[in-house]
Order: C-alpha cells, then sequence, then structure tokens
C-alpha cells in the first residue's frame, strides 16, 4: 500500500506538470521474497499509476544493469557472456581467418573496441563479482581469442590470452572502475552524483559493510598501491588529472596482472617453451607482429602459433628418425634431431645472406 501511495504522488506530479509517464516502460520489481511466494503474490499485487497498470516482473535493466528480484547478477553476467560471443562471432569467423582475411592483431582491436566495450556495459557499477562470475567472463573471452588466432580448445587458458597480449576481464573492470572514480570525483562539489559518492565513502570508512561502488574502489585502490588517491580526495579535495591518472591506471593493472600470471605458470612445465618464446606478455605474439608485415604469411603464421600453443609432451618420447629420447618434439626436431641436420644447414645459410651476424 506504500508503495501504491508513492506511485500516486509520481502521477499527481506528473499530472500537475503535464508531463506523461509510459506505463509498459515502467515496471515493478520486489525483493527479498522466495520464487515460490513470488509468483504467488504477483497474481494478487495490483499497480497503477493513474488508471494504467503497471507489470511486475522479476528482473529489469536499469542504466544498463540487470536487477533481479533474487539480488543475484549471475544473470546479468550470463547476458554479457552471451553477448560477448555473439559480437564476436558478427564479425569475426573461422574461415575468414583461416583463408587469410583477417589478421589477429587486426581482430584484437576489434575485440578491444567492440566487443569488450558492448559485453561488459555498465562493468563500472558491478560490485562483488562472485568467482563464478569472473570464471565465465574469462571463459567469454578465451574462447574469442582462440577464434580470433584459430587455436584449439584444449589451448592454455594463459597461453591463448597472452599470444594477443591481453590482460584477464578482471583487470579490464577494475581498471573500468578506477577511472570511473576518477570522474565522477573531479565533478562538481554541487553534483548530486559527487555528493552521493562522498556520502558512501565516508560511510564505508566508519561502518565497512562490504557492498556497494565506495566500499569497492576502496578495495581496489588498495588492492593496486593507489589508495592515496582515495586519501588526498577526502582529505584535500585533489583528484589527479585525467591522462596521468589513467596512464597510471593501466600501469598498475598491467603491473598486478603480470605479476599474477606469473605466479600462476611459474614451475608448470606446460609454459616452458612459451616463456621462452614469449617473454613479453603485454604485447602480441612476434608471430602475428610478422604476419601483419607480411600478409602472405598468414597461414603459416597459423601453424607456427598452433605449435607455440601447443603443451610439450609429459612423457619421454622416443624419436622414430633417430632414436633419441626426448620430451619437447619441437625443440628436439629443430635442434637436436640429425635427421634434419639439412633442413638446419640450409636455414642458417639463409640466415647468414640475409644478416650480416658472426658465429662464434
Amino acid at each position: 500500500s506504500s508503495l501504491q501511495s508513492m506511485m500516486d504522488v509520481c502521477y499527481e506530479f506528473s499530472t500537475k506538470w503535464r508531463f506523461i509517464i509510459h506505463p509498459k516502460k515502467s515496471k515493478i520489481i520486489v525483493w527479498g521474497e522466495s520464487a515460490k511466494w513470488s509468483k504467488v503474490n504477483s497474481k494478487l499485487r495490483k499497480w497503477n499509476i493513474g488508471k494504467n497498470e503497471v507489470g511486475e516482473v522479476e528482473s529489469h535493466k536499469h542504466c544498463g544493469v540487470i536487477l533481479t528480484s533474487s539480488l543475484s547478477t549471475v544473470e546479468r553476467t550470463k547476458l554479457a557472456c552471451r553477448k560477448g560471443r555473439s559480437v564476436t562471432n558478427a564479425w569475426c569467423n573461422q574461415a575468414a581467418l583461416g583463408q587469410g582475411k583477417l589478421n589477429p592483431i587486426t581482430a584484437l582491436k576489434l575485440y578491444k573496441s567492440i566487443t569488450l566495450p558492448s559485453a561488459l556495459f555498465g562493468c563500472e557499477l558491478w560490485t562483488q563479482l562472485s568467482f563464478t562470475e569472473i570464471s565465465m567472463l574469462e571463459r567469454m573471452q578465451r574462447y574469442c581469442c582462440k577464434l580470433i588466432q584459430g587455436l584449439g580448445r584444449q589451448t592454455r587458458s594463459d597461453i591463448c590470452t597472452r599470444m594477443l597480449g591481453l590482460q584477464t576481464v578482471e583487470s579490464y573492470i577494475d581498471a573500468a572502475k578506477m577511472k570511473f572514480f576518477r570522474r565522477i570525483a573531479a565533478l562538481p562539489y554541487d553534483c548530486v552524483s559527487k555528493d552521493i559518492l562522498l556520502r558512501r565513502l565516508y560511510q564505508t570508512l566508519l561502518i565497512p559493510s562490504n557492498s556497494g561502488f565506495a566500499d569497492e574502489i576502496r578495495e581496489i585502490l588498495q588492492k593496486y598501491g593507489l589508495y592515496w588517491a582515495l586519501s588526498n580526495f577526502l582529505s584535500e579535495g585533489i583528484v589527479p588529472d585525467k591522462n596521468p591518472w589513467k596512464r597510471m591506471v593501466n600501469l598498475c593493472v598491467q603491473n598486478k596482472d603480470a605479476d599474477l600470471y606469473h605466479d600462476r605458470t611459474r614451475g608448470d612445465t606446460d609454459f616452458e617453451r612459451f616463456r621462452k618464446i614469449h617473454p613479453i606478455i603485454s604485447r602480441p605474439s612476434p608471430v602475428w607482429r610478422v604476419s601483419k608485415y607480411h600478409p602472405y604469411m598468414l597461414d603459416n603464421c597459423l601453424k607456427v602459433a598452433k605449435i607455440i600453443a601447443a603443451a610439450p609432451a609429459s612423457d619421454e618420447i622416443l624419436c622414430e628418425h633417430c632414436g633419441y629420447i626426448h620430451r619437447d618434439w619441437l625443440l628436439h626436431y629443430v635442434c637436436h634431431c640429425p635427421h634434419t641436420n639439412e633442413e638446419r644447414e640450409d636455414f642458417w645459410n639463409i640466415v647468414d645472406n640475409q644478416v650480416d651476424i658472426e658465429f662464434a
């Protein structure tokens, strides 16, 4: 009854000032009810704006963020993942890559400028993402990376993303939140958005609740070593300039993401070869840079990328050509196997003719 009374007040206000509230675009969400009772009670409740009935729904998009009556954000994350996959499939398909029509570096630019903004629209307001939701978003990105590069489904996750120089989706969202914080903090003091942010920040400092944007931005700034920006803003009202703050955020996120990558892959034998071939993970693989400047070599580069991404054998292998036992067939075949001595000699002769080098 209290909600209907407030709706009546809104209708009277709209009538007085002569603007229309669209009943079909207005929705009612009731929080705190179980799914069973919600279905029963929704049939008994009636909501009206004037003489028009307003529908009761379980979920609705508000400012780009999907709100559900169960207070669950999983459906929003599922929708973002579906959108990311569908948008990527719209501009990139496996046939085009296989025929050399789309270079992976070009596809990477499309992924960053089209797929990520579409799938993660409004991610600045996504608070307290669960481990399940982060895993769903990371799987979406890995699917897109494998599609872009033509890699198999069994390719290790960190390899397929690092060959394109991509960070994790979690890092992307954290960077977006820190940049959003700076935009709100730079608003005039008479702006409502800044006033709300200040009130929430002071509130979370006094009574931490681990919910909402104010609580999360405090944790994120501490995570990346940028908490001083929040302290300066609250104590002296100082806000960093836009471009220096953007560069600082990107650098801190990049370094943190690289540290986590090295911690995950240290001691993992599947990454021994990849770390040597691709030590700089913030840039696309040299294979894709070569294919960018020499498009006619894209097919060969795709084959080389699949070889680089393949994990070494876990057991010892007997070479059928020379009889030697080895673990990494690629390293053995290219550098050590006597069966390929002629090919190696031809290769070094080509290198010697093209580049002025001296062998020790």
